[in-house]
């Protein structure tokens, strides 16, 4: 069994790079920044293979404006810049001021044209979310990578400010496991655990969405609004 065990995780270690080489590759600032993540025990769970697929998904559904809920360093947002027409915009919102600090230090080493698809915002995401929507912004998708224990708060947010037609993508969405255990996974709380499966049964709901989740590492939703 052990054997068996060992023969498929190699195979998909295997495969998995041979992806990453040939269709979704890491340049060498999409790479420091996953290293400084690391550094600073802030790993980032969304790989590259997940990048392409959204840069996939923002072209093929005509994309123009995403708001992305969790900058941290500036990776995922980087990735959606990237598919973005010249005339594309992303606004990226992060609690913490640090994290909006480095993500600015990468952005400002993108060409002018994408950096300029992108508009940061420092600030709480409920109460910035809130902000957009007074101003009557609407968006095309909106990307969800924070505060697991808000997702429901968020995705509630999202269906004011998603166009009909429109995508809203969520990672970690299987919180570690969290939402199918029936005990805590390590550094996930029981609001977390709730939360996240109240998000995902919402998500789910036919009348509202198509949606389906992805089984990456920590879960990827994916959900296109009626």
């Amino acid at each position: 069994m052990r054997k068996i065990n060992t023969f498929f995780e190699e195979n998909e270690n295997s495969s998995l790079s041979y992806i990453r080489e040939l269709f979704a590759i890491e340049d060498n600032l999409l790479k420091d920044i996953r290293n400084e993540c690391l550094i600073d025990s802030k790993p980032i769970t969304i790989n590259p293979e997940d990048g392409k697929l959204i840069q996939l998904l923002i072209k093929t559904s005509k994309i123009k404006t995403i708001i992305e809920v969790g900058t941290l360093y500036g990776y995922s947002a980087i990735w959606f810049a990237r598919a973005l027409p010249s005339d594309g915009k992303i606004y990226t919102i992060e609690k913490e001021e640090y994290n909006s600090k480095i993500a600015k230090k990468y952005f400002d080493k993108l060409d002018e044209e994408t950096k300029n698809k992108i508009i940061q915002i420092n600030g709480n995401a409920e109460s910035e979310l809130e902000k957009l929507i007074s101003k009557n912004i609407t968006c095309d998708m909106i990307f969800i990578d924070a505060d697991k224990s808000s997702y429901i708060k968020y995705l509630k947010l999202s269906d004011r400010l998603v166009k009909h037609g429109g995508l809203i993508v969520a990672d970690n969405t299987l919180l570690s496991g969290g939402v199918y255990l029936n005990y805590l996974p390590e550094r996930i709380t029981v609001t977390a655990q709730n939360n996240m499966r109240e998000f995902n049964r919402e998500l789910s709901n036919k009348d509202k969405y198509c949606s389906t989740m992805l089984n990456t590492h920590e879960g990827l939703a994916i959900a296109y609004k009626h």
